[in-house]
């Protein structure tokens, strides 16, 4: 009995070695690799919240089997000090995901280091670097256009927009035809009126549609459906949807190319 209980144990120990070396291999397999680094700032953190970021690096590292880093830069548009930056966080990076504030630093990065995967990522419809991926706007304005359309039909009022002023006048009546589009589904035919801030105040709306860099007019009344990866704790109450236009939840498809115009993520409120 004596036999076979140590005969056991050492079957027991020894699938237990194997199982720790496979795991200590993948382990040591996952490190190797080269890393992917999303480029980021201070405020841009605060507004999406670190660690929700984390979260979606953690995600990113699994779909992806490497590693993921966030790369906080300085709070300077100078572009050597920049560069400087992504050389010391980042000594040797297998990709680099560049919003497009930084494209120049991206161009420069990418000139200097052309065997580095660096992806631009853009929140616009044009760009001249080759590795540039897109909101696709047009198909998400259709979406946050039924939320917006049951609002309008039942209060009569029209709906606004507001785009960024990166946004072609081309772009954004592109933009404005698809949510237009979306509005006569729900039975609301006179479409979106277009705001700026000049003509904001004083004008009975249903909705406000506004993109990221108009968090000033939160203070607003009217319901507002967000383009933004602002975190709920942030938010206006009046807010009743958010579109997540940041790169976070992009990733994995962002580093293995799924496609060049990436649908973002809502959540109703």
């Amino acid at each position: 009995m004596n036999i076979i209980w140590q005969a056991g144990r050492k079957i027991r120990f020894s699938i237990l070695s194997i199982f720790f070396l496979i795991i200590l291999s993948i382990g040591i397999l996952f490190v190797s690799r080269p890393g992917v680094y999303v480029m980021t700032d201070d405020t841009e953190l605060f507004i999406y919240g670190k660690n929700r970021a984390i979260v979606e690096t953690l995600k990113a590292s699994f779909f992806l089997f490497r590693p993921v880093f966030i790369l906080s830069m300085p709070p300077s548009g100078d572009l050597d000090l920049q560069l400087a930056s992504i050389e010391k966080s980042a000594p040797s990076p297998g990709a680099l995901i560049v919003p497009i504030r930084y494209q120049p630093a991206a161009e420069a990065y990418s000139k200097k280091y052309p065997q580095v995967d660096v992806i631009l990522w853009g929140q616009g419809s044009a760009s001249s670097f080759v590795n540039t991926f897109f909101v696709d706007y047009a198909a998400d304005m259709s979406r946050a256009a039924g939320i917006a359309g049951p609002l309008a039909s039942k209060t009569g009022l029209p709906p606004a927009i507001m785009f960024p002023l990166s946004f072609a006048e081309e772009y954004r009546n592109q933009l404005k035809q698809a949510f237009d589009e979306g509005l006569l589904a729900y039975g609301f035919s006179q479409g979106a009126v277009v705001l700026d801030k000049s003509n904001e105040a004083g004008q009975a709306l249903s909705s406000v549609t506004l993109f990221p860099s108009d968090f000033s007019l939160q203070s607003i009344s009217a319901p507002m459906i967000l383009f933004s990866g602002i975190r709920k704790d942030l938010l206006s109450k009046s807010v009743i949807a958010v579109f997540d236009d940041s790169p976070w939840p992009h990733i994995a498809a962002l580093v293995s190319r799924e496609k060049r115009f990436l649908s973002v993520l809502n959540d109703e409120l």
